[in-house]
């Protein structure tokens, strides 16, 4: 499976792991160390996703479902990485609790950004870009592949 869930992520896994790539669930501003980040941001093996607007835990920090299109596109790019290090045969690690669970609450703030959010680790981990070149994977590909861009606008 290209998809592995760990319960507790420390730096030193990712150091100890340069060619396993790791989510985190990060906000659009990509700054602050609170929840996953903490022990992710700035290695060269961690890919943010977005979760979040800013690292705030003020109303308007949060993703909610009126901008769902909006929020999908910025999740959507975020997964650009790890759908090709999918393709050229790599594993990515996710956290076990997932993402969206802990500061972000998108289940209770965003249900359908969340559902959608978890549909992407599914078909990373179904390997549905794995026929693909890497090189050629897009937003726009996954969009269609994954989440019907219809269904996204």
């Amino acid at each position: 499976m290209p998809v592995i869930t760990q319960k507790f992520i420390f730096r030193s896994d990712l150091q100890k792991n340069p060619n396993i790539l790791y989510l985190f669930g990060d906000n659009t501003q990509r700054v602050g160390l609170g929840g996953q980040a903490k022990e992710m941001r700035g290695e060269p093996n961690a890919v943010g996703i977005a979760t979040k607007l800013t690292p705030s835990m003020d109303d308007n920090a949060f993703f909610h479902d009126d901008t769902f299109g909006d929020n999908m596109v910025v999740i959507v790019e975020d997964f650009i990485p790890a759908f090709k290090h999918v393709a050229m045969g790599g594993t990515v690690v996710v956290p076990e609790d997932g993402l969206g669970s802990g500061l972000s609450d998108m289940e209770n703030r965003c249900p359908r950004t969340f559902e959608d959010l978890n549909t992407l680790i599914e078909f990373l981990d179904e390997g549905v870009l794995t026929k693909v070149p890497a090189s050629t994977i897009t937003i726009e590909m996954i969009m269609e592949e994954v989440l019907l861009l219809d269904s996204v606008f």
